[in-house]
């Protein structure tokens, strides 16, 4: 049985004792998802999105549970409750609940889920970051071959999906109109973008990534993508 296989079995188990309408695991670079859920898969997509920029710092959100640890939290949504727990540097566990299931009984019943999951932490991760490195190493080598037949002087398509792809992970949802704008702002076209417009541009994108090891992080995964 896989890795994934296993923690979606623990999942399917842990859903119905947890009473949650939906359990994932998700990364925040949008390479891993595992998932056991009674709930659209748009749904469950969109509170990804939604809580994807704080899978590394959880403290930035509100939570109802004021004594929570920075690790945990549980949000109030009106409808319905979300419990987010960090698994790992950049792997998350989400719950989504009625509001029938109640505050407590969702942190006690949680507070096992994420023991059990914590156990695949390591794993989890590495699968992570391989996931993302063979994207990479994809896109590079598409790159790459581009690039040979088209002999441009400016960034092909894929290098400028790939940086935006790159920005995204790290700033989040909104993350299409900043990139957007910022190009408007230095006056840069994107379908002909040059490489020295290029490094300016990614240096003006991370000014606005808050995080230092996010921006960081950024910057050396964008200019692999402007150098291959």
């Amino acid at each position: 049985m896989s890795l994934e296989e296993k923690v979606k079995a623990l999942l399917d188990k842990e859903k119905g004792l947890s009473h949650a309408d939906a359990l994932v695991i998700f990364d925040r670079h949008g390479f891993l998802r595992i998932e056991s859920t009674d709930i659209s898969p748009e749904r469950v997509k969109r509170l990804i999105d939604m809580f994807c920029p704080t899978v590394g710092d959880l403290k930035n959100i509100q939570s109802i549970d004021r004594e929570a640890k920075p690790e945990f939290l549980l949000a109030d949504f009106g409808k319905f409750y979300v419990y987010l727990a960090s698994v790992s540097e950049n792997v998350c566990l989400m719950g989504v609940f009625s509001k029938k299931v109640g505050p407590l009984k969702i942190l006690q019943g949680m507070g096992v889920v994420s023991e059990r999951i914590k156990e695949f932490s390591q794993e989890l991760e590495t699968l992570s970051e391989k996931r993302k490195e063979e994207f990479l190493k994809e896109k590079g080598s598409k790159v790459q071959t581009e690039g040979l037949k088209t002999k441009t002087p400016y960034l092909t398509t894929l290098q400028v999906e790939g940086i935006f792809e790159e920005f995204k992970n790290e700033l989040g949802p909104a993350s299409e109109i900043v990139f957007h704008s910022i190009a408007d702002e230095l006056g840069f076209d994107l379908r002909h973008l040059t490489k020295d417009q290029a490094y300016e541009f990614i240096n003006r994108l991370s000014e606005e990534i808050e995080n230092p090891s996010r921006r960081e992080r950024f910057v050396k995964v964008a200019l692999s993508i402007l150098e291959s």
